[in-house]
């Protein structure tokens, strides 16, 4: 499975991630900045997120929608702002629109996906139901790779 950009963006849409202060243009920025995958059309990039590529994005747009102003924090000149943790950011995400918005059930399963150790304590909770979303939003791709292989 690949979730490509106009998938991507039904997601978005869906489960709506825009806000006031976070728009369209910046959730596809990350989808662009974590999917690139050589190939394509013409021998171009085409941009696709596999299944890790997806969750990256999620935890990444969770951050970003919450923290408007995390740029300027880490430059210095926004040091007196307070930054919502990165692990409540993705939970806020989680069950504010991903679970309720997409008809995505709450289950329970180890996941190791991104770095952070609180924020794979909170996706480790819902692989499942993140892989079921992703498949629902994303077309099968078959060839090369292995459709999905699942990470222990």
């Amino acid at each position: 499975y690949s979730l490509d950009v106009r998938e991507w963006n039904t997601l978005a849409k869906t489960c709506k991630l825009a806000t006031r202060s976070y728009d369209r243009t910046q959730i596809n920025r990350v989808f662009l900045e974590t999917s690139a995958v050589p190939g394509g059309i013409d021998g171009l990039t085409e941009h696709v997120l596999d299944f890790s590529g997806f969750v990256e994005a999620l935890v990444r747009v969770a951050f970003e929608r919450l923290n408007p102003f995390y740029t300027a924090w880490l430059l210095g000149s926004a040091s007196d702002i307070a930054m919502v943790p990165i692990d409540e950011a993705v939970n806020h995400l989680l069950h504010e629109n991903i679970f309720p918005l997409s008809d995505a059930p709450e289950t329970d399963v180890a996941l190791r996906l991104v770095k952070n150790e609180q924020v794979d304590m909170i996706v480790a909770q819902y692989r499942p139901v993140l892989f079921k979303l992703f498949k629902k939003f994303a077309f099968r791709t078959v060839g090369a790779v292995e459709l999905v292989r699942l990470a222990n």
